[in-house]
């Protein structure tokens, strides 16, 4: 059993990492642009790991205030964070580290973003949870949001005739080929969200029983 000192604790580490990971980044992103403040700043915003990092944030942050919460929107948020997080750091390494080039602070903010983030939040979501808030309804709820971001994407790489990311440019690859991508993806993330629903489920059945194993040794010395 995790105390509740600890728990906040994780949650709020994991929460300040995404956000610091993120802020760091952005006034990168700002002086190598070329188009302005508006454009750039909405453009940055607009990158799946940018979302997903802040998704993290507030879902972990929200629990750092308050573990015992348990409103079906924070239990999305918080699944959803894992979920896209996931997704960024396999997504990054596989499909976009090997064309991206940083230097000087881009270095240590990449890795934030894209690995140490990610792999922060898996531990810290098995580690301290809050267990129980993986339901069926909530696998369902937490994809609404990376589903969102996806239309926003599309519309956005039609409208300005440059795609979000490589793997998104319909002009060069075609309908077909990012169709394909896409649903790959999009089915991964549903795997990976009932994964964590049985993960949780595991996780909370041990919870339940380690104060009666405890019990069970004290009484036998």
């Amino acid at each position: 059993m995790t105390d509740l000192r600890t728990t906040r604790a994780v949650l709020a580490g994991t929460a300040g990492l995404a956000l610091l990971s993120v802020g760091a980044q952005y006034p990168l992103s700002l002086s190598g642009g070329e188009r302005g403040f508006v454009f750039e700043t909405v453009e940055y915003f607009g990158y799946f790991t940018i979302v997903s990092n802040l998704v993290v944030a507030l879902g972990a942050g929200l629990l750092a205030v308050d573990p015992s919460r348990r409103e079906p929107w924070v239990a999305a948020v918080r699944l959803a964070g894992v979920i896209m997080i996931v997704i960024t750091g396999l997504g990054y390494h596989l499909l976009l580290a090997a064309d991206n080039e940083t230097t000087g602070l881009g270095v240590w903010t990449d890795l934030g973003l894209h690995t140490v983030v990610p792999i922060v939040t898996v531990v810290g979501w098995l580690a301290v949870g809050p267990r129980g808030l993986v339901t069926w309804q909530e696998v369902h709820r937490s994809l609404r949001i990376p589903a969102v971001w996806l239309v926003y994407a599309l519309v956005r790489g039609q409208v300005t005739g440059e795609p979000v990311y490589p793997f998104m440019d319909v002009q060069t690859l075609g309908v077909g080929t990012v169709a394909v991508t896409l649903l790959v993806i999009s089915a991964f993330a549903l795997v990976l969200g009932l994964l964590l629903l049985g993960t949780d489920r595991a996780l909370a059945r041990w919870g339940a029983l380690e104060p009666a194993m405890e019990r069970v040794e004290e009484s036998d010395a």
